[in-house]
């Protein structure tokens, strides 16, 4: 019953963005999209085999150097998102120190998760009972 009820609000209000086009981030969001059948959105440089993958829609992103506009496109990103929880996942190395370091400027519009702790369990059951219950 609580995991049909977390499927329930989890199509309707949880958006996972897995920050980086990585094998890490198809497959986290393939494994909540047979869980869950929730869309999950990559930030990146689209490749081909995204616009074959029913689990995502990737969204174009600067180029790391330029962390200002990746924090823009996110701000942008979370006001088009107004009334969901955006669930940032880094899933390499520069988007992990890009958020880290921009922390402060992102708190108040996202929920930061780690790749690990969507590999474990049931990290949508975890944010609905902490936001939910």
């Amino acid at each position: 019953m609580a995991e049909r009820c977390a499927q329930n609000v989890s199509e309707q209000y949880i958006i996972p963005i897995f920050c980086g086009n990585t094998r890490l981030a198809h497959r986290l969001a393939s494994r909540l999209f047979r869980r869950y059948g929730i869309v999950s959105l990559i930030c990146g440089r689209a490749r081909l085999w995204d616009f074959l993958d029913p689990a995502t829609r990737t969204l174009r992103f600067p180029e790391p150097a330029c962390d200002r506009l990746r924090i823009e496109e996110l701000s942008a990103l979370a006001d088009l998102y107004a009334d969901t929880l955006p669930v940032l996942i880094p899933c390499d190395a520069d988007w992990e120190r890009c958020l880290s370091e921009n922390a402060s400027l992102l708190e108040s519009r996202f929920i930061f998760a780690d790749p690990q702790s969507c590999l474990s369990g049931s990290p949508l059951s975890e944010i609905c009972e902490r936001f939910f219950a």
